[in-house]
């Protein structure tokens, strides 16, 4: 019996769907928050007088400053302390900044807490990657983790519904249910995650095997070893522009609907639409990435382009809202090709900090992303200009994501 206590748990013992579960209601909760900054931006924006240029360059850029330095945090974090109490801490922090935003005096505490928010967010978000990588055959990873990494779409649906049924409802409400739901996940997960059955083995094995110091590799130096270069090269690449573009139409779209005239009701709305075709989208595409992967991309990336510039060139409510479905269908299945494709090829050992880092280079398109926006908008140009100037990028994120596949590299368990 004693024994049996001091046998550490693994996703064996308590099966793939108890895993598969709770990072999945942790991707939700983090869907809420990410959505939450853009859509009841108006309302906080005019309670504490931030400009679109503040708005974009510190409310939605520190915010997403905080989800890079998660990012790097969690990637080193994972490899060392473990994948389950590092994503336990990082739910449990975010949801608490939250619940600080929610509480904010005054737009200084508001701002401060978004990059902190921020840091919890990508640092869950890194680890519950590694977790679902790990959990299941090397054959389908990709599937499974782009699949799972449907419901932060999901969870962004929740409190654009509740905006577009009650358009009045103070913004704080929705920054309550952003806080106090991970907190309930994260306390969840502390009682039935299991660790990853992969890194407990390579744990195990480098302590029966230690290595001398001159031969150890660190993990940044791993991902330019054995022929990865160019594919982590062509990975940040096409993090940086899946969710630069993403992140543009995730916090702005709202802002754009109204600064188009429609109204908050049309604006949430639209907002609905394109959440539901976020996890729409990434299901069926997600799907075919591991049939048809290269065809997935290509169809991602094409579909994306048509979808940008037709809400520039269409106007009317009849056809912007299945726009709107349609460009979170392809822009959100873009950013969650890149969590599907970062842990395909390092092994278990530094796949923690491959996945941090290609993630952090995607949170620096998500930096830059909103804040030329805002410094766009904010110089006078019309929201036609911004949608437009987004096509060169994901041209070249379409050639790098299909470079990826092109190299061929094998994947290590």
């Amino acid at each position: 019996m004693e024994q049996r206590l001091e046998r550490p748990i693994t996703i064996a013992q308590t099966g793939l769907f108890v895993t598969f579960a709770l990072c999945t209601a942790a991707a939700v909760m983090e869907g809420i928050d990410i959505q939450s900054t853009g859509l009841v931006a108006p309302q906080y924006s005019k309670e504490f007088g931030f400009s679109r240029e503040y708005l974009g360059t510190y409310i939605f850029g520190l915010n997403n400053f905080g989800m890079f330095i998660g990012s790097i945090l969690a990637g080193w974090a994972t490899d060392r302390i473990g994948r389950r109490w590092t994503a336990i801490l990082a739910m449990i922090s975010f949801g608490i900044f939250s619940i600080g935003c929610a509480l904010a005096p005054s737009g200084l505490a508001f701002t401060i807490m978004r990059p902190l928010i921020g840091v919890g967010i990508g640092g869950s978000l890194a680890n519950i990657i590694a977790i679902m990588a790990e959990a299941g055959s090397v054959t389908n990873r990709a599937v499974r983790v782009t699949v799972m990494s449907a419901a932060v779409a999901i969870g962004g649906v929740t409190p654009a519904s509740i905006m577009a049924r009650w358009p009045e409802l103070d913004w704080r409400v929705i920054y309550h249910i952003g806080g106090w739901s991970p907190i309930v996940v994260g306390l969840a997960m502390m009682l039935w995650l299991p660790e990853s059955a992969p890194y407990l083995k390579a744990m195990a094995a480098q302590k029966a095997t230690p290595q001398k110091p001159a031969s150890r590799v660190s993990a940044f130096a791993g991902m330019f070893a054995e022929g990865r270069t160019k594919l982590t090269l062509l990975l940040w690449i096409a993090s940086f522009g899946a969710f630069l573009m993403y992140y543009v139409a995730n916090n702005w779209l709202p802002s754009l609907m109204v600064a188009r005239n429609f109204d908050t009701s049309t604006a949430s709305l639209a907002a609905v639409m394109f959440t539901g075709g976020g996890a729409v989208g990434t299901v069926l595409l997600g799907l075919m990435l591991g049939s048809a992967r290269q065809l997935a991309v290509l169809l991602t990336f094409v579909g994306c382009i048509a979808a940008v510039c037709g809400l520039a060139l269409i106007d009317g409510v009849g056809m912007v809202l299945p726009i709107a479905f349609a460009l979170g269908a392809f822009a959100t299945t873009g950013k969650n090709m890149m969590y599907g494709f970062a842990p395909l090829y390092y092994p278990v050992t530094i796949r923690g900090a491959g996945v941090g880092l290609a993630v952090a280079s995607g949170r620096i398109g998500s930096i830059v992303g909103p804040a030329a926006a805002g410094i766009m908008l904010g110089g006078g140009s019309g929201t036609q200009s911004v949608l437009l100037s987004l096509v060169p990028v994901l041209v070249l994120t379409m050639i790098a994501t299909l470079a990826v596949g092109w190299l061929r590299m094998p994947e290590p368990e």
